[in-house]
């Protein structure tokens, strides 16, 4: 758990930048090496997830370790940097494949200044001859997607709209995991104690509350939140508990909650709300645990369908 008196959203975001950019950039080069290197065109599977999934190591470290709880700086800062990794990694491989096609055998790990001075030297003539460099990437890559350069077997290599749409997908896996990541929120943080704590929602969807009904809250009477009703869908707030590492604070937090919940992933909406809270509010210990007990004597197990963890059970088990 990660200490600090003040979340380091600006210094956070800048080193995540600098980190998640970095350390594309090398594993973009992996990444290429790999699938070069591999002979069988399903295992380079295998290579995309590794390479999205580092990225998604770095995000969630550096956020980890600056504390930073901005969701909205946090995928600009990842967005902007999977930009430069992508057109890294394009103009990598696109002058790995003209010295390919020159006739040069090229290792991507063993002739690297090679294919570099092949990505200077492409650069510059286009530059030279005052062509737009966006548009001569992707003549480069219309030219290689007619040529073909892998197959199925058989040496029929894959071509044409099948190759751009494996191409396109390839790109939204690569970019996938550390978006999700830069979404996920690292906790709470909580002023007082000065200390990012992660946050457990309680598998309880309550009605929508007022700002009277918050101010109330935090004045203590959690007979607000009991006496609150349960819903499904619409507008409504989630009661979470936060802990310190494994030890639970004094504090629980109020999130709303996404209306349409069902048409995005658990975890995405997991991070949408138990990110940012509407309400920290600090209790005794002796209150939270009340709290707890009249919650589960009221609605009891039977209420989990609303969690916004894991809701997949039907609606017709609501606990009128």
């Amino acid at each position: 758990m990660e200490k600090s008196k003040q979340p380091q959203n600006g210094l956070g975001l800048v080193v995540l930048f600098l980190a998640l950019t970095a350390g594309g950039i090398i594993l973009s080069w992996v990444y290429l090496g790999l699938i070069d290197l591999i002979p069988f065109i399903y295992l380079n599977f295998l290579t995309v997830m590794g390479f999205t999934m580092g990225m998604a190591l770095i995000v969630s470290f550096v956020k980890r370790k600056f504390s930073i709880t901005s969701a909205v700086g946090s995928v600009a800062v990842v967005l902007l940097a999977l930009l430069v990794i992508n057109v890294f990694r394009g103009q990598f491989w696109i002058a790995l494949w003209y010295n390919r096609y020159w006739g040069y055998d090229i290792n991507v790990f063993l002739d690297i200044g090679y294919i570099f001075e092949t990505m200077v030297w492409l650069l510059r003539d286009t530059l030279e001859h005052g062509i737009n460099p966006v548009a001569e990437f992707f003549s480069d890559l219309s030219v290689f997607n007619e040529l073909g350069t892998w197959g199925l077997g058989g040496g029929t290599l894959v071509t044409g709209g099948f190759l751009w749409f494996i191409w396109v997908v390839e790109l939204i896996v690569i970019c996938s995991m550390p978006l999700i990541t830069a979404v996920e929120p690292v906790g709470v943080f909580l002023q007082d104690r000065g200390v990012l704590a992660r946050s457990q929602p309680m598998p309880y969807r309550f009605a929508e509350f007022s700002k009277d009904e918050l101010y109330r809250i935090e004045s203590g009477e959690t007979s607000v939140i009991v006496g609150k009703p349960l819903i499904i869908t619409g507008n409504g707030h989630q009661v979470a508990l936060l802990y310190d590492g494994e030890e639970r604070t004094e504090f629980i937090s109020i999130h709303k909650i996404p209306k349409e919940q069902g048409k995005i992933s658990p975890r995405i909406a997991n991070a949408m709300t138990h990110g940012r809270a509407l309400a920290v509010v600090r209790l005794t210990p002796d209150a939270i645990d009340s709290l707890i007990k009249q919650l589960d004597e009221k609605h009891g197990a039977t209420a989990s369908f609303v969690s916004i963890v894991d809701n997949e059970e039907s609606a017709d088990d609501t606990d009128k």
